[in-house]
């Protein structure tokens, strides 16, 4: 869907090396937007990514960023400004997860997945809303998924995590509302990424059996509803959880 803006409008896309947050920056640079390809320790993947658009001639912006740091994450809002002047949608999408029961886990790992999935998630967004109110439009999408929904053996931090980010999108939505700054989460499950094809806990032929249209997702796929959520279209949708899982939330 071609946005047909009189300005370029701005989209940061955390955790954007690679899987999901590679097809959204993908998806956003062709719809139309300035894109903003934040990475914490992906820097080859992101590199390549950044020569990617530069050939196709996408303005863009290459930073990274531990958005668990704040000061980090000042510097990358800073810089945006700068570039830009504002920000019209912020992407939620960087994520950590461990395959822990919880006995096995730990207090370190416990807090480095709500640090990086979570309590990052809600700062971002608190740092970006001075530009964000600037946009004539903006949007905040959370990437969050299908286990807050269903719950996850052996996963009972990132189940946390992203229950988490249903929380907040539903409160945020309703707290935004009168800045007309919409607020929606995206709910992938069954994607063919790197994050899922390492930690699912079953066997894959044992997951596709349980999908009905019976396949795994492509990033692209879940990319078509984030740039949806962020395009015009969207424009009375707001608190809202859209799943992307061919059929499973209700097998």
């Amino acid at each position: 869907m071609k946005n047909t803006f009189l300005q370029p409008k701005t989209a940061l896309i955390t955790g954007a090396a690679k899987g999901i947050g590679r097809a959204a920056v993908l998806r956003l640079a062709e719809d139309g937007f300035n894109v903003v390809i934040n990475y914490r320790s992906s820097a080859k993947e992101a590199t390549g990514l950044s020569r990617l658009l530069a050939r196709r001639g996408k303005e863009h912006l290459l930073f990274r960023a531990d958005i668990t740091d704040m000061e980090e994450v000042k510097k990358m809002i800073k810089r945006i400004s700068e570039r830009f002047g504002s920000l019209d949608v912020l992407v939620n999408n960087a994520a950590l997860n461990y395959t822990q029961s919880l006995s096995e886990l730990t207090v370190r790992n416990y807090d480095r997945i709500l640090d990086t999935n979570l309590r990052s998630a809600a700062l971002l967004t608190k740092s970006s809303l001075p530009l964000l109110k600037k946009s004539s439009a903006p949007r905040i999408i959370f990437i969050t998924s299908e286990t807050a929904f269903r719950g996850s053996g052996h996963r009972v931090a990132y189940v946390v995590s992203k229950s988490g980010l249903v929380g907040l999108t539903r409160a945020l939505a309703l707290e935004l509302a009168s800045k007309n700054i919409l607020v929606n989460a995206v709910v992938p499950d069954c994607i063919k990424s790197d994050m899922f094809l390492k930690f699912s806990v079953e066997p894959i032929k044992n997951r596709l059996r349980n999908v009905p249209l019976g396949r795994l997702g492509k990033p692209e796929e879940v990319a078509a509803v984030i740039a949806f959520l962020a395009s015009d279209d969207s424009s009375f949708i707001t608190g809202q959880c859209i799943h992307v899982n061919g059929g499973t939330f209700f097998a």
